[in-house]
């Protein structure tokens, strides 16, 4: 498992491109993120649709919690370093992926 960092939640919506890109090129498996309403309604759609896990962090649009427009997301209420590493190990246990790297462009 790699952690691969990009930027997202831009005026253009970078962040949409940034999530197709990093599914149909990269082949990730799972999204952490983006902080942005805007575009984690568009990437969390995108990653129903892939069927992907998604973790939220800082999005709070009470329109996320539609389980059927976003079965794959999980959100969690803070934005601390600690809440996204708990998300992060629970996701990498349920999978049971075991082995993880971490990427930064």
């Amino acid at each position: 498992v790699s952690i691969i960092s990009q930027n997202g939640c831009g005026e253009a919506y970078e962040g949409v491109a940034v999530a197709a890109d990093m599914y149909h090129l990269q082949k990730v498996k799972a999204f952490i993120g983006p902080y942005c309403n805007a575009e984690m309604d568009a990437v969390a759609r995108m990653a129903a649709f892939w069927n992907l896990p998604i973790i939220g962090y800082m999005a709070a649009s009470s329109a996320l919690a539609d389980k059927r427009a976003y079965k794959t997301l999980a959100r969690i209420s803070t934005r601390s370093t600690n809440s996204i590493a708990e998300a992060t190990c629970a996701l990498l246990k349920h999978y049971r992926w075991n082995k993880v790297r971490y990427y930064e462009f």
